[in-house]
């Protein structure tokens, strides 16, 4: 999602636009998720006269990150949030009527996109992006280098035309060298909107070996080739190994729902901490992949209320 808002941002402020991408559809992750997101001060908030403030939604993402996190840019998606909803509602993007407290929100301030990420916002931003800002995608394109000058200025990408992931391969990124070899130049900018990773087994593997034999709910190009990218021209990557999880958490469980072990029907994990709602016990990821790896695969069942079944 953040490269095609950043395109589409760029495109309506008159720059000459053109996104790649190595998959044969656009959208990444965002397109097959929910795409919900916290916003401060939303349309939604007003109407319903919930009253919010950057600085709870601020202290609420501390609170979850555990100290694992950069309080600055915290405080610029605390800030910005509403900023980039009302962008790509301006865009075409639809929401549903509803807020709701999901991913550690001690306030109703959770929007969720009409149907999924790709009906209610990717779709939309890139019919924007293509007809009305008149920019050009290119799917099947895989960027394999970024183009210094002589004073170490990025002025283009070296990428692949005709590039057919493969999903059967261990490595795509390694193993696949299909496709042309092209030049794009730069004028202005080169923006690398990554994704994720967890579809790379290598990284699986090196940085999260715990997590190495779980089903990745990333789409199946969610490797490391745009970091890889970044990597090779000099960037450095941080936290690589903190990972979100889509393993059951205190913090959508809530006060209201517990996990149990299939085989005996009791607890396993104590999935507050002894903490509130917000500050989930950070533990329960890992609790949990020991869980699964130790009973042969299975998963524990996670029970909750109506009323937590209507926030998810």
């Amino acid at each position: 999602m953040a490269a095609t808002v950043a395109a589409t941002y760029a495109a309506k402020n008159k720059a000459k636009v053109l996104m790649i991408e190595k998959m044969a559809v656009f959208g990444g992750t965002s397109a097959i998720s929910n795409a919900t997101f916290a916003v401060v001060g939303s349309d939604l908030q007003i109407q319903q006269n919930i009253k919010d403030d950057w600085k709870i939604f601020f202290d609420d993402m501390e609170a979850r990150a555990a100290g694992m996190n950069n309080p600055e840019l915290h405080e610029v998606i605390a800030r910005r949030s509403v900023d980039a909803y009302n962008f790509i509602k301006s865009e075409g993007a639809t929401f549903e009527n509803t807020l709701s407290k999901v991913g550690g929100q001690s306030i109703p301030r959770v929007v969720s996109p009409v149907t999924n990420g790709e009906i209610g916002i990717m779709g939309p931003l890139r019919k924007s992006f293509l007809e009305k800002y008149k920019g050009t995608a290119r799917t099947r394109c895989k960027a394999d280098q970024i183009i210094f000058d002589e004073n170490a200025r990025a002025i283009g990408v070296q990428v692949r035309t005709n590039y057919r992931f493969d999903p059967f391969l261990y490595s795509d990124d390694l193993e696949n060298t299909g496709g042309t070899v092209r030049y794009y130049r730069a004028t202005k900018a080169i923006i690398c909107g990554t994704g994720g990773y967890c579809n790379d087994k290598i990284m699986r593997k090196n940085e999260f070996p715990k997590y190495k034999d779980l089903v990745s709910t990333q789409q199946i190009g969610a490797t490391m080739s745009g970091y890889k990218l970044l990597l090779e021209a000099g960037g450095n990557m941080v936290h690589s190994s903190l990972v979100q999880h889509s393993l059951p958490l205190g913090a959508i469980l809530s006060a209201k729902g517990f996990m149990i072990d299939p085989n005996t029907g009791r607890r396993f994990v104590d999935e507050l901490g002894g903490g509130s709602a917000v500050r989930y016990n950070v533990n329960v990821p890992d609790l949990v992949a020991k869980f699964i790896q130790t009973s042969g695969g299975k998963y524990p069942l996670a029970i909750f209320d109506t009323r937590t079944a209507a926030t998810l």
